[in-house]
């Protein structure tokens, strides 16, 4: 069973990981404290526990670069060349979806993608996995 709500499966707990991180977010903003506080309160409440443990390095690493990236663009008004910008986003999205196995929609939620660009994404992945078969 992939989710069971009573029973601490993997999908709740991935589910109330987002919750915490989300909460972090609001009260520290996408800083450091913010993920070092998630991961401190997920391994408290036994939340993606050995996960965690094995890889919180990575997860810092790959929160840290995620909000570096959105700060600097909210601070100085860069807005990165739609090609970069795009290119950033598919290597963030597989990131995610490989490293922290999150779904491609999870991914894109999390990226804070807009739902008007979302199929570009959908598609070049699309084709990506056309290309490895």
């Amino acid at each position: 069973m992939l989710y069971d709500r009573e029973n601490g499966d993997i999908i709740h707990q991935y589910i109330t990981f987002c919750k915490v991180l989300t909460e972090q977010i609001r009260i520290h903003g996408k800083t450091r404290k913010a993920i070092e506080e998630t991961l401190r309160i997920c391994r408290d409440k036994k939340v993606l526990e050995e996960y965690l443990k094995e890889r919180e390095t990575e997860i810092m690493d790959i929160m840290t670069t995620l909000f570096d990236q959105d700060y600097v663009t909210h601070m100085y008004g860069i807005e990165p060349r739609n090609e970069g910008r795009n290119e950033e986003r598919m290597n963030s999205i597989r990131n995610l979806m490989s490293k922290l196995k999150m779904c491609l929609s999870d991914a894109m939620a999390f990226l804070e993608i807009p739902k008007e660009e979302q199929s570009i994404y959908i598609e070049a992945l699309s084709n990506e996995g056309k290309k490895d078969s």
